[in-house]
């Protein structure tokens, strides 16, 4: 029972690693999944390429757990990304953070952004903490109404960021 309860568990985990690499493409990311055994904490290793040739290196850690994603989290991501240098770490969780996970995260002084992805919806929720504003100013975030709901988007120099399907 028990090797069943984990190997679920590790299923769902990476078909949510598949969801956001999946997601993530569509902003002009480039992900490659790691080996499990050796991550590191690390998920996937990639390259986010925006309209104007910026290429920035990213690491990404994917949490799709029930409850809320808890600080312990970004401490141990934070102490991974010191160890990668000139690379931003994209957190995304399919449940969101609690309030000392946000906290913490706009402290980090490794380059960061917090993503909630969720499998139906895309990108909910999208944070980047100071050093990554520094590296990446022309990245905003904002929103627009799209069937009568407001939905997040992501904008680099003014220009929705999004590509077509």
């Amino acid at each position: 029972m028990w090797i069943r309860c984990c190997s679920s568990s590790a299923l769902k985990g990476r078909a949510y690693e598949a969801t956001v690499e999946r997601v993530l493409e569509k902003y002009g990311c480039t992900l490659a999944a790691t080996a499990v055994s050796m991550d590191g904490g690390i998920d996937h290793f990639g390259t986010w390429t925006f309209p104007d040739g910026l290429k920035m290196e990213i690491a990404t850690q994917c949490k799709h757990e029930e409850k809320a994603v808890g600080v312990t989290y970004f401490r141990e991501f934070e102490g991974v990304l010191g160890k990668i240098p000139n690379t931003i770490g994209v957190f995304a969780s399919a449940s969101g953070y609690s309030l000392y996970a946000k906290r913490f995260f706009v402290q980090m002084t490794q380059p960061a952004i917090r993503l909630t992805i969720r499998e139906d919806d895309g990108i909910v929720e999208f944070d980047m903490n100071p050093p990554a504003r520094r590296l990446l100013p022309k990245l905003v975030p904002g929103s627009m109404f799209l069937d009568d709901a407001h939905i997040l988007v992501l904008t680099y120099d003014g220009n929705v960021l999004e590509k077509d399907d």
